[in-house]
């Protein structure tokens, strides 16, 4: 009677297995006969840990929405033309990369102290001899050189150097050669659009009487530019017209303007864009060779201040990863798991850092466990917005006084 009520009790508070495990002793008294109290319990912890590390194991796969669920490692076959190193898989299926990777992705709200830890750890680097490399969007370069001398100073300041993807990428065809390859300003790339209208003639007849139009070929340049950035090229876009419904013929239009446009852009020069991917494939070559640029050698870079990145950018992203020894990216993200769907104010960060996670992958490098900076240092010294802040992310607060840096008027 008494074993029957330890069993129920067992399974009410969810130890299931262990119960089972009990129940198997009570059945078969011989079979443990030999084993002392303290083995035989640790046979139903035993059991109860593995039921709930299976349990796990299952959950997490399921919430992965992987494509095969049932996929093991053991079943991979290492065909020739399959080129798949095998030493290599078996040591990504211990996991043990995601303790020892040098690739980072800084996750962490507004404020959370990104940046700050960012300069700590090129401070640190700069104080043991060791030189960084600063990535920023373009409209914070002059802003960054400042900051770098004011956390640095003036000794440790010349061991960083910061760039904006535009800036690197020439630095980089400065070195690897390509620099010299004339590129189009706006204007040029207007009056290209408007060539490929003349020579297009009668193929093109929605955008035939638009070709004098100044203002319409600059926008077809724009349009164009930004298909570019998407990854998408004149012969894609024509394939992907034809899915468009009624709007299939003037997209098809389109990219006819867009294929003749790169045909006459190969002849003259390339977009500012294009040089992008070229440096990404000097990059590429170099590493090929074993041989990177002296500037990049022995260098970590640090990413920050960007909430995406384009086609070309990834391109050169992805050679950076392959290339170099460290590579730290910092993102505003809260740290919950992106969902199908999710359309809120930290998505487009989660699909970057999902991105950053695959194109590492796709370029053979390793990548660590993101770091999540969940305090609120910004306002540490204002409790009141604190609480604002917290409410806004949470949707509750906690103020133990009155805040007078926070006031309500009247709409």
């Amino acid at each position: 009677m008494m074993n029957n009520s330890t069993i129920e009790a067992l399974k009410a508070m969810r130890f299931s297995a262990m119960a089972a495990e009990f129940e198997r002793q009570l059945d078969d008294p011989a079979a443990y006969s030999h084993l002392g109290f303290e083995e035989r319990f640790a046979l139903m912890v035993d059991a109860e840990w593995n039921r709930r590390q299976q349990n796990r194991l299952a959950r997490c796969i399921r919430e992965a929405h992987f494509a095969t669920p049932a996929a093991m490692i053991e079943d991979i076959e290492y065909h020739e033309d399959r080129r798949l190193d095998k030493s290599q898989i078996l040591r990504f299926a211990t996991c043990k990369y995601i303790e020892d990777g040098h690739h980072i992705i800084l996750k962490g709200a507004s404020g959370s102290g990104k940046t700050t830890l960012l300069y700590q750890r090129i401070r640190a680097r700069a104080e043991a001899g060791e030189k960084s490399i600063l990535l920023v969007p373009e409209q914070f370069t002059s802003s960054t050189e400042g900051r770098i001398y004011r956390e640095l100073g003036d000794a440790l300041s010349g061991m960083v150097e910061s760039f904006s993807f535009t800036s690197l990428a020439e630095k980089i065809l400065s070195t690897e050669g390509g620099a010299a390859v004339q590129t189009l300003s706006d204007a040029g790339r207007t009056v290209l659009v408007r060539r490929a209208l003349e020579e297009l003639q009668d193929n093109v007849h929605y955008y035939h009487r638009h070709r004098r139009s100044a203002a319409f070929c600059q926008m077809a340049a724009q349009t164009i530019d930004e298909l570019k950035s998407a990854g998408l090229s004149g012969r894609q876009l024509a394939q992907l017209a034809g899915a468009c419904g009624a709007e299939s013929g003037k997209l098809s239009e389109l990219a006819l303007i867009f294929q003749g446009y790169e045909t006459l852009l190969a002849r003259s020069g390339m977009d500012p864009s294009d040089r992008l991917e070229l440096a990404g494939a000097r990059l590429e070559e170099a590493l090929a060779r074993h041989s990177l640029p002296e500037f990049l050698r022995d260098r970590a870079v640090f990413i920050d201040e960007f909430d995406t990145f384009n086609a070309p950018k990834k391109r050169l992203l992805g050679a950076m990863l392959a290339a170099l020894p460290s590579v730290t990216v910092a993102l505003c993200d809260d740290g919950a798991p992106l969902l199908p769907g999710d359309l809120s104010l930290f998505s487009g960060a989660k699909q970057v850092a999902a991105q950053l996670r695959q194109l590492a992958r796709k370029n053979g490098a390793e990548v660590a466990v993101p770091q999540l900076l969940r305090k609120d240092l910004r306002h540490r010294n204002a409790p009141g917005l604190a609480a604002v802040a917290e409410l806004l992310e949470t949707g509750s607060c906690t103020a133990d006084a009155p805040a007078g840096e926070v006031r309500l008027f009247a709409a």
